[in-house]
């Protein structure tokens, strides 16, 4: 009792930015755990063409998103909160009017077209519906939680969010169990179930705010974030084509298990995400002092430890795909590797886009994800016919491969013009390293019908390195002396 006690008064003595830290970290895994076991679930109860269905709406929602929201929380929310500081409430309270605005617009273009619409992505009416009803307040849920985030105020920020999280499951799998079309049944539940907790937000902003229309605070929004538009997209694009293709070109069925594979493999993200999270403010503060060999070093620690991460995950895949999925979806082991293997790279171009980010250079930025997405779709184009639907797990790899290139390439050219060439990472370490992994990567996939090899040679390389651990840990000392 006596060392709770000394926890809990250290925890009472954290700044409020250390706590919020840390309490967003904990909604960000719990929310994650909850949303990978509903998709655990809808596999265990919906057959393959239900929710591949399923997996399709959803990637048609990220997409229709950006326009119907323009992604103004990701970009605008910060600036404006520290531009418009003595009237944050009224800044959101017209934001939020704006993204209601132009959902509301886009829904009534979307009606004249509506059968058009459905034959061609296959989403009915109702479907499209009840999307637009999720659009049209998700931004609130955005906005409030930005603002407490900013403000440093977690509490609200944990209850809402994991309400939302937990509410989807706890509506859907029961809908889904007793429903006839159960693929129809989640789309619609998860969609009313996520609208209606999105209100309660909305509305508090709206009585907050009391502004619908602020002409400043309008312009000021979109000429931020129209210039980035081809980004997003390209981005969701990236993301998301996949399983859209799949679905016109082979099946919903195949889209379904191609979603659970993905849905597997991007659990690691969970991880990337909240290193780079962390990664960003301390690269921004060592090139503000122009002192980026810190950086550099612990760049290289990180992507190893990314590296690590999702070889691991290659390496468990069969038998986590046999445990977790129906066996109709054992085909997603074989998309696993490719998934994964992305990850290593999306964390690889994020290295690389905050150079950018931090001077600004923003056009470099939708010139590389716009190039990797018009790749991505001609590739799918020529090669899911050809070899089938797992190639799409490939032809995503190499656009991300093509995609970190590019933000290379493009980083070099930004820190020439405002640092002189002063190098912020270490190019030949970051070769060895994603090289051997996508190597690793493979090696593993051609190991998958001898799980007793694979082990081993997993058992074996541990065992070396505990056995070498001094040898290592001198080692990199000895980097670190000659990098000093």
């Amino acid at each position: 009792m006596q060392s709770f006690g000394l926890l809990f008064r250290r925890y009472k003595e954290l700044p409020a930015p250390v706590k919020a830290s840390f309490w967003f970290t904990v909604c960000n895994l719990a929310q994650k755990g909850i949303q990978f076991f509903l998709v655990l679930a809808l596999t265990r109860l919906m057959s393959t063409s239900d929710y591949g269905r399923y997996s399709v709406f959803l990637s048609w929602y990220q997409i229709i998103s950006i326009f119907a929201t323009l992604n103004m929380w990701s970009y605008t929310l910060n600036n404006g909160m520290l531009k418009y500081e003595s009237d944050r409430s009224g800044y959101i309270s017209s934001l939020q009017g704006l993204n209601m605005l132009i959902t509301l617009i886009l829904f009534l273009i979307y009606l004249p077209f509506s059968g058009r619409w459905e034959q061609a992505t296959s989403l009915s009416f109702t479907a499209m519906a009840v999307m637009f009803a999720e659009l049209l307040f998700m931004p609130a849920y955005e906005y409030w939680c930005g603002r407490e985030r900013f403000e440093y105020r977690y509490k609200g920020v944990v209850v809402l969010t994991l309400a939302v999280t937990a509410a989807v499951p706890l509506v859907c799998i029961p809908l889904v169990i007793v429903s006839s079309d159960k693929g129809m049944t989640a789309i619609v539940g998860r969609a009313v179930t996520s609208a209606a907790i999105y209100a309660v937000p909305s509305v508090l902003i709206a009585k907050r705010g009391r502004k619908f229309y602020d002409k400043a605070y309008w312009r000021f929004a979109l000429r931020f974030v129209l210039p980035l538009i081809p980004h997003f997209l390209s981005c969701m694009v990236l993301a998301q084509a996949d399983r859209i293709m799949i679905a016109r070109m082979v099946g919903e069925d195949k889209a379904g298990i191609y979603s659970f594979a993905y849905s597997s493999a991007m659990v690691a993200q969970v991880f990337n995400s909240a290193i780079i999270s962390s990664f960003i403010p301390y690269t921004y503060g060592a090139i503000q002092v122009n002192k980026p060999e810190g950086v550099r070093r612990n760049a290289n620690y990180l992507l190893a430890l990314i590296a690590l991460l999702n070889l691991a995950l290659i390496c468990v895949a069969p038998e986590a795909v046999r445990i977790l999925g129906p066996e109709e979806y054992r085909e997603a082991m074989y998309i696993i590797p490719p998934a994964a293997a992305s990850n290593l790279f999306m964390f690889l171009f994020s290295l690389f886009a905050n150079i950018e980010y931090y001077f600004g250079e923003t056009k470099f930025v939708t010139m590389a994800s716009t190039g990797s997405a018009l790749i991505n779709i001609l590739l799918n184009w020529i090669c899911i016919p050809r070899f089938g639907y797992i190639a799409a797990g490939y032809t995503t790899l190499v656009c991300y491969v093509l995609y970190s290139l590019g933000h290379y390439v493009f980083m070099r050219v930004v820190i020439k013009k405002y640092m002189d060439g002063k190098r912020v990472y270490d190019d030949k370490a970051i070769f060895v390293i994603v090289s051997g992994a996508v190597l690793l990567s493979f090696g593993l996939l051609a190991l998958y019908d001898h799980p007793i090899i694979r082990y081993a040679l997993v058992l074996t390389g541990g065992i070396v390195c505990i056995i070498k651990r001094e040898w290592i840990i001198e080692q990199i000392k000895e980097i670190r002396r000659k990098k000093a």
